[in-house]
């Protein structure tokens, strides 16, 4: 569960906002280009524009929602239509086509009342929609290439900048960094050292096998059989986490630029691993942030030293359901 208000995140930080690249992710997904954004990062520029350029980002965001309900409508009505011809037929004899209908179009239905809610242009968002997942957009700080503190929107799974789109795919747990990896994997390597930023958390969630979890837990009977169950832990009196990211940029002709980041992890906390997990975000001391961001070329001690500058709190949890 990121913090996504750039401009928050700007006046936190004294950091300038790449409007740019915001203003080009909103332009890309208005243009129909399928990307995850969560209501977080566009409530802002919504309800809360300053200035020509936020006002223009904001209508691009409108618009699309404007147009993605249009669509879900025009399905609607259609599968309301096909509801109400399939029950007028039951009404009368017991079809297999009508019957699949009826259960077909019921479903639709409650999918497209559900879509419709998503779209909604209202000011406070829901904890479901601030959070991100891997390939969701994130605003995180970082350097520019002047090394100017700047707030931007980086995608939540690394593709290093001398790779294809196919590396997506191949390696898509790159969301994450383990710390005692960094040194060992080529893109890691690269970006140490080199481009670093951080991203503010509140809670995050992972999916735990059940048996797991069950070895120092306990779980309603109906949930003990199922594979996987998804558990929320959040740091307890704690406003946010201070995340270290590694990030990229990645460049090719006639697509569009990509930045993209991983959030660095280590070994669990006590709490975490009593809970079947096997690792936790490093959180860092907020006195840390700027030696982080700044760690450019220094040697691996060096940064080592500067991510062991952590916070341990308790992180408390409860299960969200069955993953």
């Amino acid at each position: 569960m990121v913090e996504q208000d750039a401009k928050k995140l700007g006046l936190k930080f004294q950091a300038r906002i790449q409007t740019d690249l915001y203003d080009d992710l909103f332009s890309r997904r208005l243009d129909g280009e399928k990307l995850y954004i969560n209501k977080a990062m566009e409530v802002p520029f919504t309800h809360m524009p300053n200035g020509l350029q936020e006002i223009k980002i904001g209508e691009k965001i409108l618009k699309w929602h404007q147009e993605q309900i249009a669509e879900i409508e025009t399905d609607l009505f259609s599968q309301k239509k096909r509801l109400a011809d399939a029950e007028r037929i039951l009404a009368s004899k017991q079809t297999k086509k009508a019957v699949n209908d009826k259960r077909i179009a019921t479903n639709k239905i409650e999918k497209a009342k559900a879509d419709l809610e998503k779209h909604s242009t209202k000011e406070i968002v829901s904890e479901s929609e601030q959070r991100i997942y891997p390939l969701h957009y994130m605003s995180m700080l970082c350097l520019d290439e002047n090394g100017e503190k700047v707030i931007m929107p980086a995608r939540y799974l690394l593709r290093p900048g001398n790779k294809d789109e196919s590396f997506d795919r191949k390696f898509n747990g790159c969301y994450n960094a383990r710390f005692d990896s960094l040194d060992k994997v080529a893109w890691w390597k690269s970006a140490l050292g080199n481009r670093h930023g951080i991203i503010l958390v509140r809670k995050f969630y992972e999916n735990v096998p059940t048996p797991e979890y069950l070895k120092k837990n306990k779980l309603p009977k109906e949930t003990e059989t199922k594979a996987n169950i998804v558990l929320c832990f959040e740091p307890d009196n704690v406003e946010y986490m201070f995340i270290p990211t590694l990030w990229d940029h990645w460049q090719k002709k006639g697509e569009s630029d990509l930045y993209s980041a991983a959030l660095i992890t280590d070994e669990p906390a006590p709490e975490i691993a009593d809970a079947g997990h096997d690792r936790t975000p490093i959180f860092l001391k907020e006195s840390a942030v700027e030696a982080w961001l700044m760690a450019k070329g220094n040697s691996a001690e060096e940064l080592n030293g500067v991510l062991s500058q952590r916070e341990f709190p308790h992180y408390s949890h409860r299960v969200l359901g069955v993953a």
